[in-house]
């Protein structure tokens, strides 16, 4: 695949063994990849997610298999309007956490990628932010009963996402930080950003074949895929944290 740098680790019965980095975290710059190096993790973001859902159960906080939309605080976008399909008043945390809760992309689409377009439909300043997508959402029929059936769904994610905020009073990432890296004594996360001079210090570079449309404006200039061809900002709990 042409991957320019990677980093590896080996831990075994609680030790770390090896820490190494290999190849380049900036092909440009010349910039080798170090053990600390940051990389996005796409959506093994998901388990952590699920680890701070599970937390706020233990705590009492989240009902695992109560219908997610009357554990929002009413400030919450999934409490701003009436589902159109009534199947929404269905969905626990456990269907989203078991991708089963009524969203299928290959049936229908996947909103986390339709940022642009759900902004002009929603009547905002594109990108979509999480807000707007749930709002978007809420307007449409799931794609099967939820419960019946498995299919992998980003959204679902962000749903949680949305109810950890609710039901914590805090963002995603702090409560992460705090609550679930933290007393693991993983100290460096941080979620990831859209566009390339945004990154954070120590974080890989990424490099794609063929530019994309941006999910800015029509009429932004063409962009790196890994830099603006999807947004950030909605997704930490699905796809965009990285450590």
């Amino acid at each position: 695949y042409g991957v320019p740098g990677m980093s590896l680790a080996v831990a075994k019965d609680g030790r770390l063994l090896l820490a190494r980095g290999y190849g380049w975290a900036d092909r440009d710059a010349q910039e080798p990849v170090q053990p600390d190096t940051r990389f996005r993790i796409a959506s093994v973001s998901k388990p952590v997610t699920a680890f701070a859902i599970l937390s706020l159960v233990d705590d009492g906080k989240i009902a695992l298999d109560a219908p997610i939309l009357t554990q929002f605080d009413q400030r919450a976008a999934a409490r701003a309007k009436e589902p159109n399909d009534p199947r929404w008043n269905q969905i626990t945390p456990r269907h989203l956490l078991q991708h089963t809760g009524g969203f299928d992309r290959g049936a229908s689409f996947d909103p986390m990628f339709r940022s642009r377009s759900i902004a002009e439909a929603e009547g905002v300043a594109p990108p979509a932010n999480g807000d707007a997508i749930v709002r978007y959402m809420l307007d449409r029929a799931l794609d099967f009963e939820p419960g019946s059936r498995y299919a992998y769904s980003n959204f679902g994610y962000l749903l949680l996402g949305q109810l950890i905020e609710s039901v914590s009073g805090q963002d995603y990432e702090t409560f992460v930080r705090d609550d679930v890296l933290a007393p693991m004594n993983i100290r460096d996360m941080a979620l990831g950003r859209t566009l390339l001079e945004h990154r954070a210090p120590k974080e890989s570079r990424y490099y794609a074949s063929g530019p994309r449309a941006s999910v800015f404006e029509s009429t932004t200039p063409r962009v790196p895929r890994p830099y603006g061809a999807w947004y950030f900002v909605p997704m930490p709990a699905p796809a965009a944290s990285f450590a």
